[in-house]
């Protein structure tokens, strides 16, 4: 009986997959924003820089990849407010 549930869910995800990449705009489009990890990253540090918070040289967690972009979307911030749409203006 689990082998059937087994392939049952992996069928089921397999088709879910495949309903997605055949539909990008259920994804991608409407209202749902997708945005990436790293780019979530420096509309935090900018957010941060914005708030005065936090002056970082390099993205949080490394020490490598200097900040200049999170400071560019901090100025971006402060001229059209924070949104996805004025971080996307620098990354």
């Amino acid at each position: 009986m689990s082998r059937r549930w087994f392939a049952v869910a992996l069928l089921a995800g397999v088709a879910f997959r495949i309903v997605l990449l055949l539909n990008y705009d259920l994804v991608n489009g409407g209202e749902v924003d997708v945005y990436l990890a790293d780019e979530g990253v420096v509309g935090l540090m900018g957010k941060h820089i914005l708030e005065g918070r936090s002056l970082p040289v390099f993205f949080y967690g490394q020490h490598y990849l200097g900040a200049l972009e999170a400071y560019l979307a901090a100025l971006s911030f402060a001229i059209f407010g924070v949104s996805i749409t004025s971080l996307r203006l620098v990354t």
